[in-house]
């Protein structure tokens, strides 16, 4: 069965809001065109749940296989998206060019929480191929295989496979023990819910052993839309930064605070406008350089 939500949305930027929930063209839990996102998960019972996300000219659709109500209800209750996006006007030109041309990226509660948090942790100190390579081999091996594609494992999986298995695909140790703990901490207390607090999320996280604030700020601005995230600990976003708004080549963290400073409460807002910069509109970051 098939529940549907329709959902008067403007603006909303499906390709932009979504850009960042997929590991990768080969990620086998989904796949994106240009006005659809596709995304195959597994729910906190273990339930297959298929997602397909339509952006039309006048609404956002949002169809869902296997969910009883509750995660479509989760999820379309945060509509209309009270994510800043309509008082944000910065002053400064570069953001404030690239707020306006793409003032439909907005951030969202998505419900496939586990997964990105998941992500997340594999892409910690490595590079984003091996990461994306490193999901797709634990959902091939330990996933479920629909017809659509395949969903990634629960935590109360991935907490039932041995350390030694998730080195044995590939893993450094560090990440493979970090992936079990986070497994091992959700499958008793279930917090990493779509509906959960984002306060009470960081913390749960911050108690688990080879989780820092990087991954930290990673899964409450991607999984749980908190605009005020604040990516700290990476290895070129300082200076993407400090580049993009003070035209300082080298940054560092402390800088990058410091000039993200005036945004508080919307500071993963502009992070995500500056990386999407970086991949999808290079030219307008180099003319900011020469400006």
């Amino acid at each position: 069965m098939t529940n549907r939500a329709v959902l008067a949305v403007d603006p909303f930027d499906l390709h932009a809001t979504f850009e960042m929930q997929l590991l990768g063209k080969f990620d086998p839990t989904g796949s994106r065109g240009a006005a659809a996102l596709r995304k195959i998960h597994l729910d906190a019972r273990g339930n297959l749940v298929v997602w397909r996300f339509t952006r039309t000219a006048t609404a956002l659709l949002i169809d869902v296989e296997g969910d009883d109500g509750r995660l479509l209800e989760i999820i379309t209750r945060q509509f209309p998206l009270a994510d800043g996006a309509d008082t944000f006007e910065p002053a400064h030109p570069l953001l404030a060019r690239l707020s306006r041309g793409l003032r439909g990226l907005r951030l969202m509660r998505m419900p496939w929480t586990f997964d990105s948090a998941a992500g997340a942790v594999l892409q910690q100190r490595v590079r984003w191929q091996t990461a994306y390579s490193d999901f797709r081999r634990i959902a091939l091996q330990w996933g479920t295989r629909t017809p659509a594609g395949v969903a990634f494992p629960t935590s109360s999986q991935i907490a039932a496979i041995p350390l030694f298995r998730l080195e044995a695909i590939g893993l450094d140790p560090k990440r493979a023990r970090a992936l079990h703990l986070l497994a091992c901490a959700d499958a008793r207390h279930a917090f990493l819910q779509p509906a959960a607090d984002p306060l009470e999320v960081a913390a749960r996280l911050r108690s688990i052993r080879g989780i820092g604030p990087w991954t930290v700020a990673r899964v409450l601005g991607l999984a749980f839309g908190h605009p005020d995230a604040v990516v700290v600990g990476d290895l070129h976003l300082p200076s993407l930064v400090t580049s993009a708004l003070a035209g300082e080549p080298e940054g560092t963290d402390e800088r990058m605070l410091q000039l993200l400073e005036p945004y508080a409460g919307q500071r993963f807002r502009v992070i995500r406008l500056l990386l999407w910069a970086a991949r999808r509109a290079p030219h307008v970051l180099a003319m900011a350089k020469v400006n």
